[in-house]
């Protein structure tokens, strides 16, 4: 399966005429030629020489029709970064913990990014007096923190929304 910039970098070729150099791919993803290179490799892996080939540092489509209909086959589209940002969030808002190895295989990224994406999430959750607390082998869990008004009104029920 390929990814959401490999899918990108395809759908970039097939609506551009003729060859596109790895500069020109470089230039217009704002990526490594290296980079530019290692997503080429793997779509050629994907998709074959018969459809995009590699001719003097430059590549080209052979076969337009059946890059199409792989570019507009519903089962090869990856999920979103935002889509996989939601679906972090509502994970763990529903479920109250989460744990970042088992969501960055689920989600199909790196732990890294699920860090990242988990790191600006914490952020926003913040203002809503949320907070997350590490538990050993268990993953992270999300805590609502008292407010100053809550902690003087313990005796009322409130209802926060999120």
């Amino acid at each position: 399966m390929l990814t959401n910039k490999e899918l990108d970098i395809l759908d970039f070729l097939a609506t551009s005429d003729g060859i596109i150099s790895v500069q020109q791919l470089s230039d217009v993803f704002e990526l490594s030629q290296r980079s530019i290179r290692n997503y080429m490799d793997n779509i050629i892996k994907e998709m074959g020489y018969d459809v995009v080939d590699l001719k003097k540092g430059s590549y080209y489509i052979k076969n337009k029709k059946e890059l199409l209909t792989y570019l507009n086959n519903p089962d090869i589209l990856s999920l979103s970064s935002e889509l996989k940002k939601l679906t972090l969030l509502y994970t763990f808002i529903f479920e109250g913990s989460v744990n970042l190895s088992s969501m960055a295989k689920s989600l199909e990224v790196s732990r890294t990014t699920i860090k990242i994406y988990f790191d600006e999430m914490i952020e926003q959750l913040k203002s809503y007096s949320f907070t997350v607390e590490p538990r050993e082998q268990k993953g992270l869990f999300l805590i609502r923190m008292k407010t100053p008004f809550e902690k003087s009104s313990c005796k009322h029920s409130f209802i926060t929304r999120i």
